[in-house]
């Protein structure tokens, strides 16, 4: 049966000579969680510590110089778009 077949394979591999040979205790990493302080996201990131920047009020002149695109809130291109 696929029990008895299971069982063989963790007797002979797993917990057999095969298994000690090869499979060796792994250690779990320590993580360091740097994204909240007591429940609070305190990271560099963090909402609570960006500053707002309020909205440039320029004319449709300086959009358009700007290849700035105000309906799709986008830019026409990237700067430099083969830089990646």
């Amino acid at each position: 049966t696929t029990s008895e077949c299971e069982e063989h394979y963790r007797q002979f591999y797993i917990s057999g000579a095969v298994g000690d040979a090869t499979l060796q205790e792994v250690p779990r990493p320590s993580i360091t969680d740097h994204s909240s302080s007591n429940g609070v996201l305190a990271g560099p990131l963090s909402p609570s510590l960006t500053i707002t920047i309020s909205p440039l009020d320029i004319g449709l002149q300086q959009q358009q110089e700007l290849g700035y695109m105000p309906y799709r809130d986008d830019f026409e291109r990237e700067h430099d778009n083969d830089a990646e």
